[in-house]
């Protein structure tokens, strides 16, 4: 969606969200204007109309809470019917049957390449490790059959050798 905004408005979604998500959504479920929240395409008397994302909308990764695993209020539908997922649901549907956790630990990216369709085409921001380790331990209590992890980063290589030093003796 955020590539190609225009595309999803034209096949009918009412809303598209360019770039980081959060803010535009917090601001349209809180009834702002459209027409004033950065980051958000929309269809406007027959014209579609793409509002930017701006960098300084950009949210710091450690203000956000950990991605919620609870499966507290989870639902999925299934054969006309909709279901509370449960941890078995998850884990019967889930690659490696669910027990590599996808720990996204940066978001952003320094290069341009015009066949990219990274979303997050911004300087990396990097959560700090000690926040890591503690979404890992949340983890781990919640999903306590979890084994390994699936690093998301896109740029995850792209820190600094001491930051990548740190995150393995600490990982251990």
């Amino acid at each position: 969606a955020t590539v190609r905004p225009e595309e999803c408005v034209e096949a009918g979604a009412d809303f598209v969200v360019v770039g980081d998500g959060e803010i535009p959504l917090y601001k349209l479920t809180s009834n702002e204007d459209p027409k004033n929240i950065n980051g958000l395409a929309y269809l406007s008397n027959g014209k579609i109309i793409v509002n930017p994302p701006i960098c300084s909308d950009l949210v710091n990764l450690e203000d956000l809470p950990f991605p919620d695993w609870s499966f507290d209020n989870v639902f999925f539908l299934e054969k006309d019917k909709i279901k509370k997922l449960t941890i078995k649901d998850f884990k019967s549907s889930s690659t490696w049957r669910g027990t590599y956790y996808p720990l996204t630990t940066s978001r952003g990216c320094p290069y341009k390449c015009a066949y990219c369709c990274n979303v997050n085409r911004y300087n990396i921001r990097r959560n700090s490790i000690s926040r890591i380790m503690d979404e890992l331990s949340y983890i781990k209590k919640i999903l306590p059959f979890t084994r390994g992890l699936n690093i998301q980063d896109d740029s995850f290589y792209l820190g600094s050798d001491e930051w990548l030093s740190e995150f393995c003796q600490k990982l251990k």
